[in-house]
């Protein structure tokens, strides 16, 4: 089965919202992505570019035959925010940014019973709820008895350390993570930093359905068009199910 790609649009908020630009337009880049084949987009709720955000959203629900994911962190108002936006997914994510980027996972231990209750009235309402975590076999655990549908694993630790004993040790425990997950009856989910051949080694882990990315095929898009960098990246994904591990 072919891993999806999702795109993230959240380095393209931060460059407007830095700039206060009107371009480019979400709204188009959205159709250029269902047009050139993405199976999903998304955008965080931050605080400076929260309206917009919402806006976006509002178009993209509308307008689009494409999975359309808000990530926002664990307190937010998730049953108001589903209402209002007719979501496909919501996924909890940490509140720890860098640049326009979230980095590293939940700490699943950290996250209420409370929300269980919420995240079955999500479910409920044929809304997927997915939550971003490091790649340790604990943590899935902890999410299962959530009633989570998709765990998003963060990859920054793989996509930023350089080839060698460090990188293979990150990859081994992401793998062991993936089928782990699988086994609790969860999506997986990758997401952090991945450019063109991190893509293609993610996706010879079989249990990894999704490839989610934001910045890297955002500045390939600049060279390539947007269109083009899709393919590029769903090429490379091919290859990598061509050669699975």
């Amino acid at each position: 089965m072919n891993a999806e790609l999702h795109l993230g649009m959240d380095s393209i908020l931060a460059f407007k919202t830095q700039h206060g630009s009107a371009e480019p337009s979400l709204n188009a880049l959205g159709l250029v992505a269902e047009w050139a084949g993405a199976s999903g987009l998304s955008i965080s709720a931050r605080e400076d570019w929260y309206e917009q955000a919402v806006i976006t959203m509002k178009r993209w629900s509308e307008e689009l035959n494409i999975k359309v994911n808000l990530r926002v962190s664990p307190d937010a108002d998730l049953r108001r925010l589903s209402y209002e936006l007719k979501l496909d997914r919501v996924t909890l994510i940490p509140p720890r940014w860098v640049g326009p980027t979230v980095v590293g996972g939940l700490d699943a231990y950290h996250l209420s019973d409370e929300l269980r209750a919420t995240i079955g009235q999500l479910r409920d309402a044929d809304i997927e709820v997915a939550a971003q975590i490091e790649p340790k076999v604990d943590l899935i655990k902890r999410l299962q008895r959530l009633d989570i549908d998709t765990v998003v694993f963060s990859t920054h630790a793989i996509t930023s350390s350089s080839a060698g004993d460090a990188r293979r040790a990150h990859f081994s425990q992401l793998m062991d993570a993936a089928v782990m997950a699988r086994r609790f009856g969860l999506r997986v989910a990758v997401n952090g930093g991945i450019n063109l051949s991190a893509a293609e080694q993610l996706c010879r882990v079989t249990q990894v359905s999704e490839v989610h990315v934001d910045q890297s095929l955002s500045a390939r898009a600049m060279i390539r068009g947007l269109d083009q960098a899709i393919k590029d990246f769903s090429a490379a994904m091919e290859r990598g199910r061509q050669s699975l591990l």
